[in-house]
């Protein structure tokens, strides 16, 4: 009896080990494909911004400079972030106003952004650059080149307890059956689902009037 005994708890503590390493594993490997979609994101930031400066650099070589300064800050600011999933609110809001600089700079000050950030949220935790690809979605998709200017509004509230974060513009709207997901869109679903499962959801429609 005292040798089945050990027997069975020998078994059921390697049972447990067993556990353990299988979650550890599944958690280096869910932390190793958030890393994977995070040094996605960069690179697509990147060579779209360089096309954007490129698109000017012939035209005006001063625009075409500052552009570049601005962008030296901004990857200055990403790499201080480096390794960092989560950011509160408020310094993503300083990373996607220099992004929004750099953009202003290019269309000639066509563009402006404004903020209605519920006090209590400034805190409030959010994946790194995760309003990057929806900002640059708005300007790609909204600004045509008959308009004044483009207006995008983000707007962050507490809502039957969960945060609501939104991102508005005024720009030509939906085309056909939406916005189809591509690189960025796709890029800010698979991040919400992998860090928050089903706590988080994403949704892009044309806005109400």
């Amino acid at each position: 009896m005292v040798v089945g005994f050990v027997y069975v708890f020998d078994r059921l503590r390697q049972a447990r080990e067993s556990e353990v390493r299988t979650a550890e594993l599944q958690t280096q490997l869910a932390r190793s494909q958030l890393e994977n979609l995070k040094l996605q994101l960069h690179p697509h930031f990147l060579f779209n911004t360089l096309n954007a400066i490129s698109s000017v650099m012939y035209e005006d070589v001063a625009k075409a400079d500052t552009m570049m300064a601005q962008l030296s800050d901004f990857l200055r600011l990403v790499l201080d972030s480096s390794g960092v999933h989560e950011v509160p609110l408020q310094r993503e809001l300083v990373v996607e106003q220099m992004y929004v600089d750099i953009m202003k700079t290019r269309l000639d000050s066509r563009l402006n952004l404004r903020l209605d950030i519920a006090p209590e949220l400034h805190d409030a935790a959010i994946p790194f650059m995760l309003l990057q690809p929806l900002l640059e979605n708005s300007i790609k998709h909204g600004l045509s080149a008959d308009s004044n200017a483009l207006d995008i509004e983000i707007t962050a509230q507490r809502k039957e307890g969960a945060a609501v974060i939104a991102i508005r513009d005024n720009g030509r709207g939906l085309r056909g059956n939406g916005a189809a997901e591509r690189h960025g869109l796709a890029n800010v679903r698979e991040r919400l689902a992998h860090m928050y499962g089903d706590a988080a959801s994403f949704a892009i429609a044309p806005a109400r009037n």
